[in-house]
């Protein structure tokens, strides 16, 4: 089954920044609660990323010219290159990484890898290319901050995480089980009361205990 991100955890986020932003001594404490959610953000991210690869080489198996757009570096190229040269094309990259059989070889992509293939590879204008390049890089900073086991890094990757699109959309908004959208968009009009209420019962005894926000248990 697909792991989905939780309304909690989204707004957990915004509610540990704001007792970061206090002052609120309880460091510790805050970190506990936030790698978890920093851990989840990387799960659900490496899983829509390898979701995406899946038109690396499928998207140009079948036709030998399509008549779309193709995108290199987020640059449109040549349009009369034929699919098979791109299949080819990018058949290497994956060849170059010792991947050679396109059997499940999606399952067992690093970060690093799907990096080079967003940014590196020919894309159809609606698929992959160089947005989720920036996804990926995101991704590989999420990474690092959790092993250094940074707060306020992670805070700010995951806020930039969330407003993150990919071709036509924030590319969360498939990996929750709430309205990303509509969420994101109320956050931004939300008092820190109302923040608050929607966190976790961890993250909001914190807002009533240090007086941050003025609410009832």
């Amino acid at each position: 089954m697909k792991e989905k991100l939780y309304s909690k955890e989204y707004f957990d986020i915004y509610g540990i920044s704001l007792l970061k932003i206090n002052n609120i001594l309880e460091d510790n404490y805050l970190l506990a609660l936030i790698l978890p959610i920093a851990e989840k953000y990387l799960r659900i991210t490496l899983t829509a990323l390898r979701t995406e690869a899946r038109h690396f080489l499928s998207s140009f198996k079948f036709k030998d010219y399509c008549g779309e757009t193709y995108l290199k570096h987020g640059n449109v190229i040549n349009k009369r290159l034929t699919n098979k040269y791109i299949y080819n094309y990018n058949k290497n990259i994956l060849k170059n990484h010792n991947i050679t059989s396109k059997r499940g070889y999606r399952k067992n992509l690093s970060l690093e890898i799907l990096s080079e293939i967003f940014k590196n590879g020919i894309w159809l204008n609606q698929y992959g290319g160089y947005q989720w390049h920036i996804i990926c890089k995101l991704a590989l900073e999420l990474e690092r901050y959790i092993k250094y086991q940074n707060m306020n890094k992670l805070i700010f990757i995951i806020d930039r995480l969330n407003d993150t699109e990919h071709n036509n959309a924030l590319y969360l908004e498939s990996c929750c089980s709430f309205n990303f959208k509509d969420i994101s968009y109320d956050r931004g009009g939300m008092g820190e009361p109302d923040l608050f209420l929607k966190c976790s019962p961890e993250i909001r005894k914190l807002g009533y205990k240090y007086r941050v926000m003025n609410i009832k248990n």
